[in-house]
């Protein structure tokens, strides 16, 4: 899984392949290649992606997302179709998807094996192979759709997002589970996610039973469940700010917070702890939380900056921070072209999105 080109390479590539979108004559097809049934635990098997309708292509991105509980990705390689190109496979390494970058300065044309996946059962069941996260340059450099479909021929675009918008689900319902608070049904698009929040002691209810998924996050409700994921640590000084008490319940995450540089305050010596934390400003948390260096996603800014209507609206200050957890799939967005970074995050966004670091770092991060 190690990249095969420079980053400046791709960088300029990848630059020079995205223009304004435009309408292509033919919408290429991407489709996943899996058997119908897993091999048994510990055996290795190979998924590919396959290319048809090729309009021609001078660049594509695409993630392989899985069941990470079923299976686990041991390789990626691409396929012949990009044999012309200049790639890099999973640069962006997470337990629960890999991926393939390609780019070229000329139309690649004609269709076949985009790239091969392998992987190693962990356990029976249905590993639920899906195609994400497509980019696809055509042969005038616009970015245009592409379809998708599984190896049971099935459109498996279909997910929940953090605006609470529950998609067409890809697996049939199952009974609904029991839930643990009363504002947060099954059929919710964060019920996993709160509920393992829960267990886990990265996020608690109200004493009246709820959760109150859409509520705002504080700043000091973000700080405590940083702090929760790191395993409560102790730090060094209590953090003084002119608008926070010495007994406030979050002062040992907030101490901790400011000493690590994962927060700090909004100036004239204030915390302002019961503002809500916007969005960009989570995420500008984390990345500090998460060692506040820039890796891949830094080649993509342009085509970020396309990619969201509303790009414009992410402060300088954050932007990297922004488009790292958009790399890393921490974040999805709240539209199909919208980053809302000025919107306050809620708190069923918020156990989703540290669900996700926290599940991309197994082994790295302790919760």
């Amino acid at each position: 899984m190690k990249k095969r080109i420079t980053a400046g390479i791709l960088a300029l590539a990848l630059l020079l392949a995205f223009a304004p979108a435009a309408l292509a004559a033919t919408s290429p097809l991407l489709r996943v290649s899996a058997p119908e049934e897993l091999p048994a635990v510990g055996k290795t098997f190979t998924v590919t992606a396959e290319l048809s309708d090729n309009p021609g292509m001078t660049a594509l991105e695409c993630t392989l997302a899985f069941d990470a509980a079923r299976v686990e990705c041991t390789g990626v390689s691409t396929g012949s179709v990009l044999g012309g190109m200049l790639t890099a496979t999973n640069e962006s390494y997470s337990a629960n998807s890999a991926k393939v970058v390609a780019a070229s300065a000329s139309a690649v044309t004609g269709g076949g094996t985009v790239a091969a996946f392998t992987f190693r059962v962990l356990s029976g069941g249905d590993a639920n192979f899906r195609l994400t996260d497509i980019v696809f340059g055509d042969s005038d450099c616009n970015e245009i759709s592409c379809r998708t479909e599984t190896a049971a021929g099935k459109d498996n675009t279909g997910e929940s997002n953090e605006s609470g918008t529950t998609a067409a689900p890809t697996t049939p319902a199952e009974t609904p589970a029991a839930t643990t608070f009363s504002d947060v049904p099954a059929s919710f698009w964060g019920y996993s996610a709160i509920e393992r929040a829960a267990s886990t002691g990265l996020a608690g209810g109200f004493p009246d039973g709820t959760f109150r998924p859409n509520a705002a996050v504080s700043r000091a409700q973000f700080v405590q469940m940083l702090w929760n994921m790191a395993g409560k640590p102790e730090a060094a000084s209590t953090a003084s700010f002119t608008d926070v008490p010495t007994d406030a319940w979050y002062l040992p995450a907030l101490s901790w917070a400011v000493e690590t540089g994962c927060a700090g305050g909004v100036g004239g010596g204030r915390f302002s702890p019961n503002g809500s934390v916007t969005r960009q400003q989570a995420m500008a948390m984390l990345f500090r939380y998460a060692g506040g260096q820039s890796g891949g996603e830094a080649l993509f800014t342009s085509v970020y900056d396309a990619q969201f209507a509303d790009s414009a609206a992410i402060a300088a200050w954050a932007k990297p921070a922004v488009y790292w957890a958009v790399f890393h799939e921490v974040i999805s967005g709240v539209g199909a072209d919208r980053i809302a970074p000025t919107a306050p995050a809620t708190r069923a966004q918020v156990a989703a999105i540290l669900l996700r670091y926290l599940d991309q770092n197994t082994g790295e991060e302790e919760a």
